[in-house]
């Protein structure tokens, strides 16, 4: 996989790790954490441009392994901010 893509993921997933610890303290009453996620939302979208603007090509296998690992990223978050 390009190193531009790689790269994006683990972009990605440090920012879904954030969110994910954000959205505990929001779930336990954290006021101060209701403000980082406005912070957080900024975050997102500079991430949503860079993601708009790579244009990479992938291969059939590269896309098929981009799938994967963005599946295991966002299924991650969810299980950590799923109630229990």
């Amino acid at each position: 996989m390009p190193t531009e893509v790689s790269d994006m993921l683990k972009s990605y997933e440090k920012l879904m790790a954030k969110h994910a610890s954000i959205q505990k303290r929001v779930k336990a009453g954290d006021t101060s954490a209701m403000s980082e996620l406005s912070d957080l939302a900024k975050e997102q979208a500079e991430f949503a441009k860079k993601l708009d603007a790579a244009k990479v090509e992938l291969s059939q296998e590269q896309l098929q392994t981009y799938i994967k690992e963005y599946t295991r990223i966002t299924n991650k978050y969810l299980s950590a901010t799923q109630p229990k």
